[in-house]
């Protein structure tokens, strides 16, 4: 005789179903915490690059930021689902430069030698300007910055030295672009607004070692290459865009077939009858 569950029992297993998952998905971004107390020094954070400027070696993350402004995302989970709040980090880091603000994206892992062949892979994919590292403290990262593995992501934000903020990431959208905008404005201050005044402060910055002048406009020329690409894949839908390029660089339009074959037509010409 074969056993039969009750619709009482029924009842009960599927209510004890949605109570759990209700408390998973209760236990969101907003909920979970990770990272350090404010305040805390910002200690070593040992790291290893695969490409970018500190390709081929290990390096100290935060040697790199110093006593200045920055922001660390530790990546728990690689997925596809974190790419927005990776891609902003570093487009905003790059504009915030400026404002001498530093970024850098790290990839916990327990084995360093899968971590990196999948970097390898990965980095040619986002085309990150400052392109994603392999942390070297363990899956856990350091010790002492409390990272919460149950995140996507973790990111800490930095001001002077130390550690002033950090956010827990779990349901990442597009819409969390802005938001790293805001996180980044709370450390350095925004932009200068006026034109004149943005000039001003980039002159100020300019390095004065002839290397690193013909390194920055090297950078700069693939970041207006960038740019340009996006603003070509970005208008490619509009129709005032739509068309091709002339020889002498001049957008010319498409022509509809019948429009043309109208407008070669002939005109057609009325002769008045004489009046009786």
């Amino acid at each position: 005789m074969s056993w039969k569950p009750s619709i009482h029992w029924q009842v009960n297993v599927r209510n004890t179903v949605l109570s759990l998952l209700a408390i998973c998905f209760s236990v969101s971004g907003q909920d979970l915490e990770t990272g350090p107390p404010p305040g805390t020094a910002l200690t070593p954070v040992k790291a290893y690059a695969n490409n970018g400027p500190f390709s081929g070696r290990e390096f100290d993350v935060s040697a790199e930021i110093g006593e200045g402004n920055g922001a660390l995302l530790f990546i728990h989970q690689l997925t596809r689902n974190g790419i927005p709040t990776m891609r902003a980090l570093d487009d905003f880091a790059s504009q915030y430069s400026l404002l001498d603000f530093k970024s850098f994206t790290l990839l916990l892992t327990d084995d360093r030698n899968f971590a990196e062949n999948r970097l390898k892979g990965v980095n040619g994919s986002l085309k990150m300007r400052n392109p994603m590292v392999v942390c070297l403290d363990g899956p856990e990262g350091p010790g002492n910055l409390a990272l919460n593995r149950k995140c996507v992501q973790s990111l800490l934000m930095i001001r002077e030295g130390k550690i002033v903020k950090s956010v827990a990431l779990t349901d990442i959208a597009d819409e969390d672009r802005e938001m790293v905008r805001h996180l980044i404005e709370e450390v350095t201050g925004p932009l200068p607004a006026r034109v004149g005044d943005y000039l001003e402060l980039a002159k100020l910055k300019l390095p004065t070692d002839p290397e690193a002048l013909r390194r920055l406009v090297r950078e700069q020329s693939l970041e207006l290459h960038r740019v340009n690409r996006k603003l070509i894949t970005a208008t490619q839908g509009i129709p005032k865009y739509r068309g091709r390029m002339t020889e002498s660089g001049r957008m010319k339009a498409k022509r509809n077939p019948a429009m043309d074959s109208r407008d070669r037509k002939k005109p057609t010409t009325q002769r008045l009858k004489p009046n009786p």
